[in-house]
């Protein structure tokens, strides 16, 4: 189960298909680092459009001139009114003063004179009196200069469609204890609320709510034509992109600043603004919004700049009337510490007029920057898309194609919204499936980067651990073999001959462990079965442990033991080294015979000994590659004795020939021991001994071939008898030598085949003894019967062959096989 859930958790299109959605969720709930960064996009995007669009926009700014010219701020209000006078008369189409104020101006100097005046019309002295009319006359004349409220309220009243500020308070309503009821004069420049729409929320939330509103006091705001919001929409990152057109306060809908003076200028009003789903209509003119009545603004871009000139030229009346005829005028302070400056798309500080004079030549020239509702649509597609395509066509391409392929589709969908962006000003969030696509494909490439590197692992253990248990270290290549992925098949298919090859050995509780291994990725064939086969055997001796008698115990387990890698298939018989089986290599189905060495028959003090030379002696002979030799494929060692694979022999041993009574012909005997000198010859000619040449070692073919066989086992065998002195096989072929235990070369076997020649030729032994000593005696000082008196009809040439093969001093017998080769030829 753990396998299978890792397998899942970290497949390539459930982590893909889960990054899409988490990318969607970021794109549609506006998760900030992802909004940040599609923010910092437009603003680069809004920089490089240039417009060249002439809007007929005048900025009148107080600026540090007009503080340097007139005296410091505030000034009287009477200031404001002049200039407003002044511009009046130029003609403008619309004048607008971003200048709020919310209640009268504080004057000491008038409420003076009112009270002079008033306790004139009491003083019961001066009413009779003429002069008293004359002197308040005069005193109404001086209030009435002293009066800037009324002066300024005058200059509104004369000018022509002048719109005055109001200023909305953020926050929750009613949270400040306070709920005053709006005047009637501010309502009556509202918009009711629009029919509810599913589109638009209902509720609006303390972040676009407002608790209070700040307008011009009523005198001043009666006289004007229209009333406008100067709110901006300041976005997370402290940018200005956007301006609210309509701002829902108590149920109503109040329109901005920029919106009335657009619609002054269109020679139209408030009721010839129409709220939509996701946009405004004023005039026949569309004004893209989005849900809250927000409109993105294009501020121009690099190089773009409103006219403007400084109040103190106009107060002083030096400004061309042409400046403003038929423009829109807008009065407001530009000073840094005297209004708030705010950074927008291209510019680091603009202040509240400049905005407002951006939204309005957005509306009046129709340039917008829009986001409109297939944008949504589109984007969501776009992300699914490229999701899509991470999960069904990356893992199946080539990492540099796939890289290719993606990197085409990016550049495609990012100059897809740079085009529509900079010819229409549609805003399109591009960064979603870029994100989506970099994270995707590097978590793909090191997905396949991860399975390669597993691949490699993989092979590597799978080989590491064949080549072990081939050599039938079984527990290492379980180690290497749980160092791959066991949900792999071809894994699997190798831990399950590895528990069939523990059942071989009687290692029962390792096939366990092997088998419960595997059941972590699941079910697989019979291995439960197998489990609960094992755990009634339990745990028995190794099927080398050998018995009393040195032999393998077989019995009915599970699977046939093994000795290596080969299938032990039963017993052939009892030779010198120890029992001989009939064996079966797996890997290329072949049957061997394999002959073993116990060491339960080896002195503890030897067993290294032994074991070193015994592979010594099969390694050499298993170089020995003859037609006349038996060949070696294989040696080792296993828990308590040592094998060896050789070639599978179909015939009979020579000593069946050695009987009076089933004696070759001559020629038949001739040709057989000239067989065995012939592989004699090449083996000594590659510095292998026998040591043990003897009927018993020389096997006929059933295709009449002779080979000879145990070639360097009489050493090991001579090297681990016992401390009685008792030796391992028969020495009535031994040279004298071996018997004396001199040093040993290739004409010891010529001198035990000169002994093998001399008894298939006459039936009988040339040195006899009733015991081993008086054997061995005979076979070093003793002559043996001359082989005419035993064999009468043999030809006289054999009895010089003879002669020259059991010569007692190596030195005078015979020099080497290959003459006496040469000598039966």
């Amino acid at each position: 189960m753990k396998y299978r859930l890792k397998k899942i958790i970290f497949t390539n299109w459930l982590v893909c298909t889960i990054l899409t959605l988490v990318i969607l969720a970021g794109m549609l709930l506006e998760f900030y680092p992802m909004q940040f960064l599609e923010y910092k996009t437009f603003d680069f995007l809004a920089g490089l459009r240039r417009r060249n669009d002439v809007a007929p926009i005048v900025i009148v700014k107080i600026d540090e001139k007009s503080i340097q010219d007139i005296g410091t701020w505030p000034w009287p209000r009477s200031y404001i009114a002049d200039v407003i006078s002044r511009l009046s008369g130029y003609k403008p189409k619309v004048m607008g003063i971003h200048l709020l104020f919310p209640g009268r101006e504080l004057n000491p100097g008038l409420a003076e004179i009112q009270n002079v005046r008033k306790a004139l019309r009491k003083d019961p002295f001066l009413k009779k009196r003429k002069s008293r009319h004359k002197i308040d006359k005069m005193l109404a004349k001086a209030a009435n200069n002293l009066d800037d409220d009324a002066r300024l309220t005058a200059a509104v009243n004369y000018a022509v469609n002048t719109v005055l500020p109001v200023q909305f308070t953020p926050g929750v309503p009613g949270k400040d204890g306070k709920s005053s009821v709006l005047p009637a004069w501010l309502i009556r420049h509202s918009l009711a609320s629009p029919k509810a729409n599913p589109q638009r929320p209902q509720n609006v939330t303390a972040s676009f709510a407002f608790s209070g509103a700040v307008a011009t006091y009523e005198d001043l705001a009666r006289k004007a034509a229209a009333l406008g919001h100067t709110n901006v929409s300041v976005d997370r990152d402290g940018t200005v992109r956007s301006m609210p057109m309509l701002i829902d306060y108590r149920g109503r809908y109040y329109p901005s600043f920029a919106l009335q003076v657009a619609a002054k200028y269109l020679r139209g009003g408030l009721g010839d603004v129409q709220p939509g789903d996701a946009d405004l209509t004023i005039k026949n003119r569309d004004i893209p919004t989005d849900s809250r009545y927000r409109m993105l603004v294009d501020f121009g871009g690099k190089g773009s700049a409103f006219e403007s000139v400084s109040f103190s030229d106009v107060y002083q009346n030096g400004v061309s009337a042409d400046t403003f005829k038929n423009k829109i005028v807008l009065v407001g302070t530009t000073i840094p510490w005297l209004t708030r400056s705010y950074r927008t798309t291209t510019h680091p500080e603009l202040n509240g007029v400049e905005i407002t004079a951006g939204a309005v030549e957005n509306i009046l020239n129709r340039k917008h920057f829009s986001r409109p509702t297939w944008a949504y649509v589109l984007e969501i597609l776009v992300v699914v898309y490229f999701g899509l395509f991470l999960v069904f066509v990356i893992p199946r391409v080539k990492p540099r194609d796939g890289a290719l392929i993606l990197s085409i589709f990016l550049i495609t969908w990012i100059c897809f919204t740079v085009v529509l962006f900079m010819v229409f000003g549609y805003w399109l969030r591009v960064l979603a499936p870029v994100f989506l696509t970099v994270l995707g494909y590097v978590f793909a490439g090191f997905h396949r980067f991860a399975e390669e590197k597993q691949l490699e692992s993989i092979e590597l253990n799978k080989m590491l651990g064949l080549s072990l248990q081939d050599r039938g270290m079984l527990d290492m290549a379980f180690e290497k073999y749980q160092k791959c992925p066991v949900d792999n098949a071809s894994v699997r298919e190798l831990f399950y001959n590895l528990g069939h090859d523990f059942e071989r050995k009687r290692m029962f509780n390792r096939a366990q462990v092997v088998y419960t291994h595997m059941l972590k990725a699941g079910r697989y064939r019979d291995i439960q079965q197998r489990i609960e086969t094992l755990k009634k055997l339990g745990e028995i001796p190794s099927p080398t442990s050998a018995s009393q008698n040195g032999s393998i115990v077989l019995d009915n387990g599970t699977t046939k033991p093994t000795l290596g890698r080969y299938e032990i298939l039963e017993e052939l018989g009892q030779g010198a080294m120890g029992t001989v089986y009939l064996g079966r290599d797996p890997k290329i189905n072949r049957e061997v015979a394999i002959k073993t060495l116990s060491y339960s028959n080896v002195e503890e003090h030897k067993l290294e000994e032994i074991k070193e030379r015994f592979l010594r002696e099969a390694e050499a002979a298993g170089k020995l590659s003859h037609p006349n030799i038996v060949t070696i494929y294989d040696v080792g060692e296993e828990h308590d004795m040592a094998y060896m694979a050789m070639e599978l022999l179909m015939g009979t041993e020579l000593s069946e020939r050695c009987r009076k009574s089933k004696l070759f012909p001559v020629k038949k005997a001739l040709k057989t021991v000239s067989a065995v000198a012939e592989a004699l010859d090449y083996a000594h000619s590659n510095g292998v001994v026998h040591r043990d040449i003897k009927p018993e070692n020389i096997i006929l073919m059933e295709d009449g071939q002779v080979k000879v066989a145990d070639f360097g086992i009489a050493r090991v065998m001579s090297a681990s008898q016992t401390e009685t002195g008792v030796i391992v096989g028969t020495p009535n072929y031994m040279s004298p030598e071996q018997v004396e235990g001199s040093h040993v070369d290739g004409r010891a076997d010529l001198f035990s085949l000169g002994v093998m020649l001399y008894e298939l030729l006459s039936g009988e032994k040339p040195f006899k003894g009733d015991n081993i000593a008086n054997l061995m005696y005979a076979i070093a000082n003793s002559s043996y019967t001359p082989l005419p008196e035993v064999a009468p009809r043999v030809p006289e040439c054999c009895n010089r062959i003879v002669k020259k093969m059991l010569i007692k001093k190596p030195e005078k017998r015979i020099k080497s096989a290959a003459k006496v080769v040469k000598s039966i030829h």
